[in-house]
């Protein structure tokens, strides 16, 4: 897993500050799962598939559909194209109850 968030991208929210330290903690929870549980495959379709909604016609945000995270809401998780997902959701919900984030986790 590369170094897909530099000290630059740390740097740009304030450095040493609370969200610095819990997205520190969330690359390597995330690094670990990925390691152990060989599931960047199911990772990145989750993504995929969350960012597959956005729609360029509606401008206002979140409405406009992306990567938004609204995958791991019903109806969208429960369509067809996205059976299985919900093994990935699992995964990243784990991450989340653990680490006790005020914010979700940016898939």
């Amino acid at each position: 897993m590369g170094n897909a968030c530099s000290e630059g991208c740390y740097q740009m929210l304030g450095g040493g500050s609370a969200q610095v330290t819990e997205l520190r903690a969330c690359k390597k929870e995330l690094k670990e799962l990925i390691e152990t549980r060989n599931c960047h495959p199911i990772l990145v379709r989750l993504a995929w598939h969350d960012s597959g909604t956005y729609d360029q016609r509606i401008k206002e945000w979140p409405q406009c559909g992306g990567a938004n995270g609204a995958i791991r809401f019903d109806p969208e998780m429960n369509m067809g194209a996205n059976a299985g997902l919900d093994k990935a959701r699992g995964y990243l919900q784990k991450i989340h109850e653990a680490l006790g984030f005020w914010w979700y986790l940016p898939w």
